[in-house]
């Protein structure tokens, strides 16, 4: 996960009541998701994309995270769901053995390959097995800038098969790569409808995109709540 503030604003100030994250994601995984200068806020894009498991009606949805890194993400999907069957793909070797040695990451499939290779070379899974939410948080530094992989802005042809009829993929996006507009094209051609998340604080834009219409209360349910970690 790739998360960054806007350079004209302070740091989004957390709300003071709620669990504090720290309860489910471990130190060392939020640093390694929000870079070594994190101050202990959970950043509001990366709730909002873990968030949208609550969109998925099914009771154990199946999730793919595109983009694993030390499991942060998965960790909260579970919190939200705890019955969520993850799938999660990382191409980097040391992250995925520290993953797969986590007790409180038991029972996640890990695949350690690029998510280009995954979803074009692995062979889709069939009818109810395929996936209710795909989370695409893939980023590979480029310097000191963290960019989108190659080709991964025109996947949606290659999710669909992964997908269920009527799942959801979400999208992190930073600016780096162009307009949203440009970054999403390919979503838009494949998936009718969409919900776009913007951010006061952050410069990320998360995007979701279906084959069926996003309830009405869908913005609430995606609503973060930023908590300070303690000690952090």
């Amino acid at each position: 996960m790739s998360a960054r503030p806007h350079s004209s604003t302070s740091p989004p100030v957390p709300e003071a009541n709620g669990p504090s994250t720290r309860d489910f994601v471990g130190h060392d995984d939020l640093v390694f998701s929000f870079g070594p200068s994190w101050n202990g806020d959970v950043p509001a894009p990366f709730e909002v994309v873990a968030n949208t498991v609550r969109l998925v009606d099914a009771v154990a949805p199946r999730v793919l995270i595109l983009g694993f890194g030390l499991g942060a993400m998965a960790r909260i999907v579970r919190k939200r769901r705890p019955a969520a069957r993850i799938t999660g793909v990382e191409p980097d070797v040391d992250l995925v053995r520290r993953s797969s040695a986590a007790e409180d990451l038991a029972g996640v499939e890990l695949h350690r390959l690029s998510a280009r290779d995954f979803l074009q070379r692995v062979r889709p899974p069939q009818d109810d097995d395929r996936f209710d939410l795909v989370i695409d948080d893939c980023f590979e530094m480029r310097g000191d800038e963290p960019v989108r992989p190659s080709g991964m802005n025109e996947s949606a042809e290659w999710v669909a098969p992964w997908l269920q009829p009527r799942g959801i993929v979400v999208r992190n996006l930073l600016p780096e790569d162009g307009p949203v507009e440009e970054q999403t094209r390919d979503l838009a051609k494949r998936f009718r409808h969409r919900l776009v998340r913007r951010f006061r604080d952050w410069e990320n834009v998360v995007v979701l995109t279906s084959s069926r219409p996003f309830p009405a209360a869908s913005r609430a349910q995606l609503r973060p709540r930023l908590h300070r970690l303690p000690g952090a």
